[in-house]
């Protein structure tokens, strides 16, 4: 009979040590579903983290838009005012003739053979 005691008594410390498992699972699965772990609350700042992203990407966004116009303009800008100095500061260019004075036809100015251009179109017209 001791033999068969013993058997009994270390079966019943078993159930006890399962008993004590169960319960101690419970409140665990409790836990998790009712979202005192901690999960709940990490959700929702996760979604309200995510929500202010977006909504600083956006702003940025618009921000980099304008900043762009600006830039753009003030580009615009520097380059009118670049082109009124150098045309300002620069003296304009003389023709130069491609031959020397001295090397150019002459039309004489008494000569009868030659006529002007409204005498011309009187002739013709």
């Amino acid at each position: 009979m001791t033999l068969s005691i013993a058997f009994e008594i270390l079966v019943s410390l078993l159930l006890i040590i399962t008993i004590g498992y169960c319960f101690v699972l419970d409140q665990r699965l409790k836990a998790l579903r009712s979202g005192q772990d901690g999960v709940r609350q990490s959700i929702v700042e996760l979604i309200s983290a995510t929500g202010q992203a977006e909504h600083s990407i956006r702003v940025l966004k618009e921000t980099g838009t304008a900043v762009t116009q600006e830039l753009e303009a003030h580009i615009l800008e520097a380059k009118i005012l670049g082109q009124k100095i150098n045309t300002k500061s620069e003296p304009t260019p003389r023709r130069v003739p491609s031959k020397p004075l001295g090397q150019r036809p002459t039309i004489p100015a008494e000569n009868p053979n030659v006529s002007g251009l409204m005498d011309r179109l009187k002739k013709t017209g």
